[in-house]
């Protein structure tokens, strides 16, 4: 038997943001008993609650959303918990126990701090030489259930280099990591098709 299994944080206009990035607005502009239907207005940032980042985000001429096939989105996937004492060689022992992934996705917890100030500082965040290790190994993405995969005072961001001129795309903010197996399982993480975009939030879940 099959199970979804939501990775992704709900968007609304109280939800964290990184630090100067702009809330989402949301503003019903239409209204059933005025025109017959619902409709709300979304201004937000493509960079928001639980989404992802390409190349194009910190590179120059670098590949866009739109150079992307769809199945760069989705793959196989398996969790790996963030400490640290973690090296490339324990994740490539794992690899060898379950197979290369087309996603390495680490959880550190830091999702249950989501709506506090805590959520913003002394998160963990994987190595340089991790960071390298996968971008080598040519997954397709890697994970991530904290506001960044570099420090918020990083702000050379390191990491996002390392594995973005690589074309591995990175996935932020999820969340619900907890409720993934030790096993291999189907991960999606499909971007709104916008035209030459940065990045854009996604619905990421879990098939188990």
């Amino acid at each position: 038997m099959h199970r979804f299994i939501d990775l992704s944080h709900e968007i609304n206009s109280k939800m964290p943001v990184y630090p100067g990035t702009e809330s989402p607005i949301i503003e019903t502009v239409c209204t059933i008993d005025e025109h017959g239907f619902v409709e709300r207005k979304l201004s937000m940032f493509s960079h928001v609650g639980t989404h992802l980042d390409v190349p194009a985000h910190l590179i120059k001429e670098a590949r866009s959303l739109s150079s992307f096939d769809i199945s760069n989105f989705c793959g196989k996937a398996f969790k790996q918990e963030l400490s640290d004492d973690l090296t490339p060689e324990i994740i490539q022992n794992k690899i060898g126990d379950l197979g290369k992934p087309d996603f390495i996705l680490f959880t550190n917890g830091w999702h249950n701090y989501w709506q506090s100030e805590k959520y913003f500082s002394d998160f963990p965040v994987p190595s340089a030489r991790i960071c390298e290790f996968l971008a080598d190994l040519g997954v397709k993405g890697v994970g991530i259930d904290s506001i960044s995969i570099d420090r918020v005072e990083n702000t050379k961001l390191i990491n996002h280099h390392i594995l973005l001129s690589k074309n591995c795309i990175i996935i932020e903010n999820l969340t619900n990591m907890s409720a993934l197996p030790a096993s291999m399982f189907d991960f999606f993480c499909f971007p709104l098709k916008i035209e030459n975009g940065d990045g854009s939030p996604v619905r990421a879940v879990a098939l188990i």
